[in-house]
């Protein structure tokens, strides 16, 4: 099309000069003779025909430029795309006990893929009843990345850290051919690795005290030592942070104020810490860099929420069976105090230890056979973390809705049916097309299945808990038991 168009004005264009010059020199050799009329029309006829013969050798010499023009294109297009083509990475989130890892390892199966776990608490070794880390024969021989990497005890985990562990094992799974699928649902370190690391200052050791004194001055005021009344205490600690996040939104940080979880200490000291250390700039003003040699294909599962609540409601008591208390007690033995650290913080073992506590307290102050004979301290407990993880799954659909780049699969009929609908999302993603990614939206990005109906909403309100293990009373005594011969070791 491109020659086409040009061939002819530029023969035009280039006739005369050319013609002229030719005949000029013909001229110059034949001078002498050729003067008359048969001259002229010879010489006419002669520039006629090079005139066509120059025209045809342009239009030729055009389509030959504009062949090699598309041609050369058409290789830089496949040479830009050939160096911009992206690493694929699958990322499988969602609320905690809908069925990520059974997905993530079914379509690992699939597509020859390796795990890389997003969870802050399955990093840490011997702390696997309460993060419901897989055992290896539940992996399935897939392999798993990112889990049993730090102590508990001695060593903190955020995430700065996992982005970079994150992004050096995706990069290993890629060089050997296979595909990296990102499970878990600790939303900031997916966000890191989805939306790039933002560019906050560094903490230094100066800067960690600093804000630590701040916090700790705040709590201080808000302690109370000589009451032994649990209610008492709980009071002052509800005091204590509402008064932190007053001063977090005076120091000019309200955007972090108003999405820390309750009672997250270390988040609200790492604001404050930023602050200083900025200038008093906040958190989020820190944009992040994105990775560019990555496409991330992300995927979030629900289901109907009460099933899901069911769901969490049963896993929470056979935790509570199968050894998260043990596992608290290993913290408290080692040293680690309430909230100190990322394990200590942890939903699950937060609540755990401050049961374990209540019950070393009830011992010193009365007798071991109360602890024996009184499941209620127990029933309490489970009601507490049980509620305290539903409260955490709404978190999470609240950052996943807000997060668009997210498709949302229905995981209500099993791992398998939901992983074969992410496997045909996969395969028919677009890749590298124009140097765009595929555009996901409201309008493409299934979200109606995370939506909580007016009819749900109305069957919510009326939910209850169903104890599903503890309502049997020789559990219970078996457990309280337990929790006393623990105890009396503490």
């Amino acid at each position: 099309m491109r020659a086409a168009r040009c061939a002819p004005h530029a023969a035009r264009a280039a006739l005369l000069p050319l013609a002229t010059t030719t005949t000029t020199s013909r001229t110059i050799q034949t001078r002498g003779g050729g003067r008359g009329r048969g001259g002229r029309r010879r010489q006419q006829q002669q520039r006629e025909q090079r005139g066509i013969g120059i025209g045809k050798q342009l239009e030729i010499r055009c389509q030959q430029k504009s062949s090699a023009t598309i041609q050369s294109s058409s290789d830089d297009s496949d040479e830009n795309r050939k160096k911009k083509k992206k690493k694929r990475v699958l990322v499988i989130s969602g609320p905690t006990s809908v069925g990520k890892s059974s997905v993530a390892i079914s379509i690992a199966k699939r597509v020859d893929g390796e795990i890389v776990s997003a969870d802050s608490v399955q990093v840490y070794r011997n702390l696997n009843v309460g993060s419901a880390k897989l055992s290896k024969e539940d992996m399935q021989s897939i392999r798993h990345h990112m889990l049993d990497l730090k102590s508990p005890v001695t060593e903190d985990f955020d995430v700065g850290e996992f982005y970079e562990l994150a992004n050096g094992y995706i990069d290993d799974i890629h060089a050997r051919g296979k595909v990296p699928i990102v499970c878990g649902g600790t939303g900031m370190y997916v966000k890191w690795l989805t939306d790039g690391k933002p560019n906050v200052p560094k903490s230094t050791k100066e800067s960690s005290l600093r804000a630590e004194k701040e916090v700790r001055e705040i709590r201080d005021r808000y302690s109370n030592t000589s009451s032994n009344n649990d209610d008492d205490d709980d009071g002052n600690k509800a005091q204590a942070w509402d008064e932190a996040i007053k001063y977090l939104k005076q120091r000019g940080d309200s955007e972090t104020a108003g999405k820390l979880a309750r009672n997250d200490w270390y988040r609200l000291t790492r604001a404050l810490e930023i602050l200083d250390v900025s200038g008093g700039k906040p958190k989020g003003s820190f944009q992040p860099v994105k990775d560019e040699s990555k496409q991330f294909h992300c995927y979030a599962l629900s289901m109907n929420r009460v099933d899901l609540y069911r769901r969490m409601d049963q896993r929470v008591e056979e935790m509570v069976a199968n050894g998260i208390l043990d596992e608290a007690a290993y913290l408290l033995r080692e040293g680690v105090k309430p909230n100190t650290n990322s394990a200590s913080r942890a939903i699950g073992y937060a609540q755990a230890i401050d049961y374990l506590l209540k019950c070393k307290r009830e011992k010193e102050n009365n007798s071991e056979s109360s602890i024996n004979n009184d499941a209620t301290l127990l029933l309490e407990f489970i009601d507490e973390l049980q509620r305290e993880t539903r409260m955490y799954a709404k978190r999470q659909f609240t950052w996943l809705r807000s997060e668009k780049q997210f498709q949302w699969i229905d995981a209500s009929e099993g791992a398998e049916i939901a992983s074969s609908r992410i496997f045909e999302k996969f395969n028919n993603a677009q890749i590298d097309v124009d140097d765009e990614e595929e555009e996901i939206n409201e309008s493409n990005n299934n979200s109606s299945i995370c939506e909580v109906t007016k009819e749900m909403a109305n069957e919510l309100k009326r939910y209850r808990v169903e104890l599903k293990l503890f309502h049997d009373e020789s559990i219970r005594k078996a457990t309280v038991e337990r929790v006393a011969d623990i105890v009396s070791r503490m």
